[in-house]
């Protein structure tokens, strides 16, 4: 979850420094202390080593709308971080590190958000663990083998990064077999802003032995209508052989994405800052290289803070995506 810990000044939680009848606090002076952080009803910030409690005719703590008290560290939800992040604190927010393994508890830190409709009654499962400790993805009615149309994120609660780097391994079992054509991959930055969202994504590319990895850039309405996305499709060939599993990683700073994909067990290539360096590495800018100019203009690309997961497309009842350990590194922690 991300945390909140108040700032550190000079005093003394216990007394009153200032005041000449607390002889025994001059006597031994101030210690770094931690001062309470609070917002009032009329959504005003303050600060105070000594918060007044409060009464209805003076209002204070009892009143207030927020409280984190100095010396603590507070863990705070993401429209408590956007908050306190605008009141000017962003030096004492952390997001921690998020490690994904396949576990019911974590599942639970998991929310869906569709990003189209299938008008083929495709109905999104809830993610399971499978035995083999990878999170599985299916529906739970509709097509059996593939939805022409069904687009879902799942979002970890505990993601709100501005710029970071995500590896999972990927596995389709049956990918290609009987039609089944599902497209999974990491949901790598999303918004939702002006009554829209949207996503920036690296996915395998949903036909069967085409050798290339999709990064894309997503908009739809906030109810799923409206779906439209582009897209740089990234020629990877040598990770087909054998298909699954495989290795994705990316890194997105502002609009720049750095993407590499490597064998399951196999040490990775080297991050790359261009399009020619590495056969299974590469670097675009979202802004230039993924779509025409009149696409990037439609299609915005979406920088600064924002949520992350899963993507789980154009299943069906029978097809299933599956996900080993992945691992959300936030690079505002360095």
């Amino acid at each position: 979850m991300p945390t909140f810990t108040p700032p550190i000044t000079e005093g003394v939680a216990w007394g009153d420094t200032g005041n000449d009848s607390d002889k025994l606090m001059r006597h031994y002076g101030a210690v770094p202390t931690g001062t309470t952080v609070w917002q009032d009803q009329a959504l005003n910030w303050h600060e105070q080593q000594y918060p007044y409690q409060g009464r209805p005719d003076s209002p204070g703590l009892d009143q207030a709308r927020r409280v984190y008290t100095g010396g603590h560290v507070h863990e705070i939800t993401p429209t408590q971080y956007v908050e306190l992040f605008a009141a000017g604190y962003a030096d004492r927010l952390n997001i921690a590190d998020v490690e994904m393994i396949w576990r019911p508890d974590q599942i639970s830190k998991l929310a869906r958000s569709n990003m189209s409709f299938s008008g083929d009654g495709a109905v999104p499962a809830n993610p399971t663990v499978g035995g083999d400790q990878r999170g599985a993805f299916t529906l739970s009615a509709g097509p059996v083998d593939s939805s022409g149309g069904q687009r879902d994120f799942w979002l970890h609660s505990d993601i709100l990064y501005t710029d970071f780097e995500v590896e999972t391994t990927l596995d389709n079992i049956d990918y290609g077999v009987a039609g089944r054509l599902q497209q999974g991959g990491i949901v790598v930055r999303y918004q939702e802003i002006g009554g829209l969202k949207y996503g920036v994504t690296i996915n395998n590319n949903v036909f069967f032995f085409v050798p290339f990895i999709n990064v894309g850039v997503w908009k739809a309405n906030l109810d799923g209508t409206g779906f439209i996305n582009r897209q740089y499709n990234f020629p990877n060939g040598s990770q087909f052989d054998p298909l699954f599993p495989h290795k994705l990683a990316i890194r997105l700073t502002d609009n720049i994405c750095q993407v590499r994909t490597w064998q399951d067990g196999k040490p990775p290539p080297p991050w790359s800052n261009n399009l020619t360096s590495y056969t299974n590495s590469k670097a675009i800018n979202l802004d230039v290289d993924a779509g025409s100019p009149a696409e990037v203009a439609n299609i915005p690309t979406p920088v600064g803070r924002g949520g992350a997961g899963f993507m789980a497309c154009h299943l069906g009842t029978s097809a299933i995506i599956k996900y080993g350990r992945t691992t959300f590194h936030n690079q505002d922690n360095g």
